[in-house]
Formats: structure tokens, sequence, C-alpha cells
């Protein structure tokens, strides 16, 4: 029987001590969020890019529940488990008629995640390409992740892009679905 505001269930079990208890409703935790704002490389650097949109969540989510208040870089994860992180960007040059690479990659809690950078070449000015990648990884609770872009030239980016009569096009889209 479900509880009045359908968070938990009646359950009868010999190992409760009193034939039932109430037990919590089980829910995926997962979360889809965007960008909808171009952003460019530091020239040599790494960038960690961020997100400003929510799309669906439950127990993941772009606002901080720890320190680091109003980072928007960082996507957290509540509960313990095993997920598959995935992203797609349009990647695209802002300048420059010759080809240049750019390079994207998962962090965890800080750190770089061995062999998880993948590479895209643009052609030239406005030649958008679609990167996506995923990865599979068991993380405990409260821990974040995060987008990292390097170019060696600052015209070098995610783009987003506005669209009359059709969807947005949005520089970077992340799903968080769970494994188990």
């Amino acid at each position: 029987f479900p509880s009045h505001d359908n968070s938990s269930v009646l359950i009868g079990s010999s190992f409760s001590g009193y034939g039932v208890s109430w037990q919590p409703i089980l829910t995926p935790t997962y979360g889809t969020f965007a960008s909808t704002t171009t952003q460019v490389a530091t020239a040599a650097g790494s960038t960690v890019l961020h997100f400003n949109t929510i799309f669906e969540k439950n127990r993941v989510n772009i606002t901080p529940i720890g320190p680091g208040a109003g980072e928007t870089t960082r996507v957290y994860i509540q509960d313990t488990g095993t997920y598959n992180f995935q992203f797609s960007a349009q990647m695209i040059l802002t300048s420059g008629a010759s080809a240049k690479q750019g390079e994207i990659w998962f962090r965890f809690n800080g750190v770089d995640e061995p062999e998880s950078n993948s590479v895209q070449t643009v052609q030239g000015n406005n030649a958008e390409v679609i990167m996506t990648v995923n990865t599979i990884k068991t993380v405990v609770a409260n821990s974040y992740v995060e987008l990292v872009m390097y170019s060696s030239d600052a015209a070098f980016g995610v783009a987003a892009q506005a669209r009359t009569g059709r969807p947005n096009i949005p520089s970077l889209i992340f799903t968080v679905p769970p494994i188990s």
C-alpha cells in the first residue's frame, strides 16, 4: 500500500519484527543538463566548461550541495552508484580559416580521469562538428564531475546557436543516467 505522499510503501516481511514495515520507494538518480552559451578555450590552457540549463534531474544537480557555492561547472551526484556519464559538444572555430584541434575530457572530484580525453578537428571558421563521448564510472555520494576543454587556439570552442521556428542548439548537452 502506498503512503499518503507516495514516498513509501507498506512491505510485508518476517524480518521487521512486526510483519510489516514502511519502505521508501526507490527512484533512480539521473540528470540532463546543457549550456546555452558559446564558450571558447583559453589559448594553450585548460578551460572548465559550464552549464546553465537543467532539462531533467533527480538527485543529480548543477547547483552545488557543498563548498564552492555558485559553481556551475560541476555536476553533483548525490548517491553512490555506477553511472554512464555522456556529453555532446558542438565544437567550432570562431575565427581563422585553417583547421584547429580541440580536446575535451572528464574530471571527477578535481582529478582528471585517465584515458578520458578525446580530440576533434574543426576545419575552419564556423564549421561546426559534434563530439560525443561517454564513460561508465562508479562514484561515491556527493561526488562531482566536470568537463575540461583544451586547445592551443583561443578561437576554438563549443558554440550555442539560436534558431527561428525550430529548437535552439546548445553548446553542450550532458547526461547522467544510472547503470546500477
